[in-house]
């Protein structure tokens, strides 16, 4: 029954997104037609709707390949729905573009907001080559009585981004395994993304753990713990005196 729900609970999240995603460009659309028929400025307006097309167009295809080039479209975009707030509301002083800006504004927050999670966009310092400073947390996948070696690259809101040689199958059942001194912690998950940046590189995944983490939390919590615990530890080599020396 938990793993039906998380499944209605990860496809709602995918229709949201979508539905989010073209709400803003409809709003911003309906802003620019609102524009050119009470201001009379057709032309400057409609190629301002073509450029939007091909912009959100854009932002479309790496959203779907989960580039992280959406981020900063993504910001861009923020920055021009917080200037078309301030021209409602101090230069043109029409509330009702006020109300549009207001509500794509309320939309693409809650968009990113969802896509800030491992699952879609795992936070990994791909600038840190120096493998002494890698934040991962060493851990193996287990999958078909079998075991791969694999890391943990991101860990927060009860999913993972790992990093595995191994290539798997979207929606593939796996159990994460993580070895402490004195035991061994495991969640049972679902493979719901996958990206490959280049040949010899480790596959990118993002796991949703299926489980009920409120029987859980104890060891959701230590592991938890030992993610933030690798990270404090390498922060502090890598700025003490004593790596620099």
């Amino acid at each position: 029954m938990i793993q039906f729900l998380e499944k209605i609970n990860l496809r709602q999240d995918n229709d949201r997104i979508k539905i989010l995603f073209w709400a803003v460009f409809a709003l911003l659309a309906l802003a620019l037609f609102t524009k050119a028929f009470i201001y009379n400025n057709l032309i400057l307006n409609m190629t301002k709707i073509v450029i939007l097309v091909f912009y959100f167009n854009f932002t479309w295809k790496t959203l779907k390949r989960y580039y992280y080039t959406y981020w900063t479209m993504s910001g861009f975009l923020v920055v021009y729905l917080l200037y078309g707030l301030y021209e409602s509301i101090f230069i043109l002083s029409h509330y009702n573009l006020v109300y549009i800006h207001l509500l794509a504004l309320i939309f693409i927050s809650v968009q990113m907001y969802v896509l800030y999670s491992p699952i879609y966009y795992p936070m990994v310092s791909w600038w840190e080559y120096d493998f002494r400073y890698r934040t991962d947390l060493k851990m193996d996948v287990e999958f078909e009585g079998e075991r791969f070696e694999s890391r943990i690259v991101d860990l927060r809101r009860s999913a993972l981004g790992i990093q595995s040689f191994k290539s798997f199958t979207l929606g593939e059942k796996v159990k994460i395994v993580y070895e402490t001194a004195s035991e061994e912690i495991s969640f049972n998950c679902e493979i719901v993304s996958k990206r490959s940046y280049s040949i010899g590189r480790p596959y990118m995944y993002g796991l949703k753990i299926y489980e009920n983490l409120s029987e859980r939390s104890v060891e959701y919590d230590k592991l938890l713990k030992e993610w933030h615990s690798k990270k404090r530890l390498v922060r502090q080599q890598k700025f003490s005196k004593d790596v620099l020396n």
